[in-house]
């Protein structure tokens, strides 16, 4: 079976984020060192390009891992490719409602998705 790049870029992308893997039996809500927590956000705060969305980015995503591998993304993926990792990470704990998973998306694409896709 031939993997597509979709597959291995996100599978680099979780690495490079340091997202904590979960085992089979956990519940869906991820439990983290606070002090990490803490010092992911704040980073990703400082990090993290302006825009309508960043805050609850951070939010959202540093309570499992950091955001240091997103530049690396920087006009590679389309909105739809930033959607389905974001539906991805809500299966693995993000706690975002439908309406916060567009914010976040939008946000992802406008900041790291392909110009054209703006």
């Amino acid at each position: 079976m031939r993997r597509g790049p979709i597959c291995l870029i996100t599978a680099a992308l979780l690495v490079a984020g340091g997202i904590r893997a979960q085992s089979q039996n956990e519940a869906s809500a991820v439990t983290a060192d606070p002090a990490a927590v803490a010092a992911n956000l704040q980073l990703a705060l400082q990090q993290l390009p302006e825009g309508t969305g960043k805050q609850l980015t951070a939010l959202a995503c540093t309570r499992c891992h950091n955001l240091n591998g997103l530049p690396a993304y920087k006009g590679y993926w389309s909105r739809e490719q930033w959607l389905t990792m974001v539906e991805a990470m809500v299966k693995h704990g993000a706690e975002l409602n439908a309406a916060q998973k567009q914010l976040v998306t939008d946000y992802l694409n406008s900041s790291y998705g392909r110009s054209s896709d703006h």
